[in-house]
């Protein structure tokens, strides 16, 4: 009989890194193999491999994740990679594998080669049947569902019942909650386990009291005045005009972050470069509230009092700016003036958003006058402050910013439900695995702001994430689409009379990234139809191809007293154009226009003449 050898100390070494990184991305777990390798002999060869605890994920998906083979060497560190490939399916609730000495009754086996068996023990997460929502007052399930799949953190069923997954999303419905005014919002999930391997989750959800912000309290503070400080507040603001109804009176640590953060900017943009915003306390306390009711007119409510220490530091005026050698050398191409910034004139407060800015505008002209867009990193610009504490007074310094660009990882959208990634991608012109460039991004994201399909793109719908090992950056845009079709109203006064008009557009019906419109304009005497079509990046290309046919008439009605020529003209033809970027400002074209146009006046003859018929003229 066969000795059983389970794998040992050192393939869980090697294991061990990769399961718990695995695991807390919320996939399978691995068990811990805890024996030893010390009776497996040398030089083995793989007999067989099976796979035990499989019901409805196919044999065959899970061969073609490892790369184990029968026949080949026993490798230790394959068969680790092997488990890791098979935990990141995400199907498996426990894995675990085991290698069994076999005998040598394999004819085509070499005689005297010690032979293994290897064996993956499987435990299938159950399939996730129905998902139910219940217990909350103020979010109903249709609102859970629609938030959750904004978020793609919507469980699906008819899929593997990943704890970790349902975990995030019970976590994303308590973060909703508590950024209604509900901090001590509970989510819990209750697990059912259903015939036929199903199982079903139930999130049972209590809201809990809604406490809303009293009032926030500055502590610490000298320089500045309360008022000023309280008009940088915009998320926690609870003395705002229907702070209750516009939620300005929830206290979340998003929320207060993002108003610590305005608090200092303001503080370094008006001469406090030093400035330090520390972490809010929040207390709850018994505050007194009006009632609309004639009695009890006042009652005690809980509520919280935050308090946040503020610390301006010494005040510090503009010195110097100054040019480096490198950055004035890279300018002498550029015909360009110097960018000048009153904000930044010597005696001015320091301002942190003034060099910002001027650091922005050298390398806006950098990166306009680079023939070469391949040395992108060129163009990047870094600005030196000098303080100098006895007079009060920074001096800044800027230079090329001789530090490796940063590569841009991922780029992730969140939001589009109706357009696709490619359209999108395509827009921003900034592409994964290439130097980070910020200004074609910030180009981008304002040509993709210009289309009437989305909202306005926020500085906080723009996320991005560094990771200084690698020197790489990811990218994450939220968007809030308008839809795939518009509507638009158009016309006004011409030379003929007031015109009406309706123009309606749709979207990448035909799965091309394409833009149909028809535009219908009349009024009293005038007609006119047209019907175009827009493709952007025409033919793999950078620029747009648009197709449009045109018909009108115009016949202006006269007034009955106004003697003379009657006109009818009528115009119809073809416009076909194609435009290329060359650069953020200009662009290159090539238009072609196909019309006919044709007018018919109709002669009126004198009263004086008569029995003689009036004859029409066209050219």
């Amino acid at each position: 009989m066969g000795v059983r050898l389970y794998l040992g100390v050192f393939l869980f070494g090697l294991l061990v890194t990769g399961a718990l990184a695995v695991a807390q991305e919320g996939q399978a777990t691995l068990t811990n193999q805890t024996g030893f390798l010390e009776n497996l002999p040398k030089g083995a060869v793989i007999q067989r491999i099976e796979f035990t605890g499989l019901h409805r994920v196919p044999l065959d998906a899970v061969k073609s994740r490892i790369a184990s083979r029968e026949g080949q060497a026993f490798e230790a560190s394959l068969i680790a990679r092997d488990l890791q490939a098979l935990n990141r399916l995400g199907r498996f609730e426990d894995l675990t594998v085991e290698a069994i000495a076999a005998k040598q009754d394999c004819a085509a086996a070499a005689p005297g080669v010690p032979l293994v068996q290897i064996i993956f023990h499987m435990e299938e997460y159950p399939f996730l049947s129905e998902v139910e929502y219940g217990g909350s007052k103020v979010l109903s399930p249709r609102e859970i569902r629609k938030r959750l799949e904004d978020a793609k953190l919507m469980p699906q069923t008819g899929a593997p019942a990943n704890p970790a997954l349902l975990h995030r999303a019970a976590t994303a419905i308590q973060s909703e909650l508590r950024s209604t005014g509900h901090p001590d919002a509970k989510v819990a999930i209750v697990q059912e386990e259903l015939p036929g391997g199903r199982l079903r989750a139930k999130f049972q959800i209590r809201d809990g009291a809604r406490l809303q912000v009293k009032e926030v309290i500055f502590s610490g503070r000298d320089e500045i005045p309360v008022r000023a400080l309280r008009k940088q507040m915009h998320r926690v603001v609870p003395a705002a005009w229907l702070s209750g109804i516009r939620d300005k009176n929830v206290f979340t640590s998003e929320r207060m972050e993002e108003d610590r953060e305005s608090l200092l900017a303001y503080f370094q943009n008006h001469g406090f470069p030093k400035a330090r915003i520390g972490s809010p306390r929040v207390t709850r306390v018994e505050a007194l509230s009006r009632s609309i009711l004639p009695w009890p007119r006042t009652q005690k409510e809980p509520s919280l009092l935050v308090t946040l220490p503020v610390e301006a530091g010494p005040s510090y005026t503009f010195g110097s700016i100054q040019i480096g050698d490198g950055l004035r050398q890279e300018l002498i191409t550029s015909a360009k003036p110097e960018p000048q910034l009153p904000q930044a004139q010597p005696g001015k407060p320091f301002s942190a958003q003034a060099v910002e800015l001027l650091k922005r505008a050298w390398e806006l002209q950098l990166h306009n006058s680079s023939r070469d867009r391949s040395s992108q990193h060129n163009c990047r610009v870094r600005a030196i402050p000098v303080f100098d504490v006895s007079t009060r007074t920074v001096s800044v310094r800027f230079d090329p910013d001789k530090e490796p660009p940063y590569i841009l990882g991922r780029i992730e959208f969140r939001g589009n439900h109706r357009f696709a990634d490619r359209y999108l991608r395509h827009q921003i012109a900034v592409k994964e695995g290439s130097v980070f460039d910020e200004h074609t991004l910030a180009a981008g994201l304002a040509r993709l702001a210009h289309k009437p399909y989305f909202r306005p793109i926020k500085k906080e719908d723009v996320r991005i994430e560094v990771n200084e090992t690698d020197h790489t950056l990811d990218l994450t845009i939220h968007l809030q689409e308008m839809g795939r079709q518009n509507v638009v109203f158009s016309g006004g006064r011409q030379q003929f009379g007031s015109t009406f008009g309706i123009a309606y557009t749709v979207f990448n019906v035909l799965r091309f990234d394409e833009l149909l419109s028809a535009q219908i304009d009349g009024a009293p005497g005038s007609f006119q139809i047209a019907l175009a079509l827009a493709m952007e990046g025409f033919l793999g290309s950078g620029g747009a191809l648009a197709f449009s046919v045109f018909n009108s008439f115009v016949r202006p009605r006269l007034a009955e007293s106004t003697q003379g020529p009657f006109l009818r003209t009528q115009t119809q033809g073809v416009n076909v154009g194609w435009t290329y970027p060359v650069s953020n400002e200009d662009a290159f074209g090539i238009n072609y226009q196909l019309s006919r146009s044709a007018t018919q006046y109709s002669l009126a003859l004198p009263a004086s003449v008569a029995g003689a018929m009036a004859g029409t003229l066209r050219s």
